[in-house]
């Protein structure tokens, strides 16, 4: 008998696990990189600072670029850009950047 109540007690924690891990949200994994998360900011890039990690528009919004930002092909001053970032402790960190058309400007015709 004991060891039937050892197996149920088993299962039932072993359950309890798999259905508590099926309830995280990407939000309580700030390094989550789901498409879904994040803010967006357009601007023209007025600067980058390779060295401290930081770009900055043209309205002065600044940001914290990833510490591979400099292996990549980066956006150059005077550039329109869109800009994927998460806040985290006052920072905004920088997801991705996107130097394309942006889809709010005006279209030809």
């Amino acid at each position: 008998m004991k060891a039937f109540a050892l197996v149920v007690l088993v299962t039932l924690l072993m359950a309890g696990t798999a259905v508590y891990a099926q309830t995280a949200t990407p939000d309580q994994y700030p390094d989550s990189t789901t498409p879904s998360t994040g803010k967006i900011a357009e601007g023209v890039i007025a600067d980058i600072d390779a060295a401290h990690r930081m770009l900055t528009l043209e309205d002065g919004e600044q940001f914290v670029l990833p510490p591979l930002f400099a292996e990549t092909s980066p956006p150059e001053v005077g550039e329109r850009v869109e800009v994927t970032y998460e806040e985290v402790g006052g920072q905004k960190i920088v997801r991705s950047i996107d130097t394309g058309d942006t889809g709010h400007g005006e279209t030809g015709g």
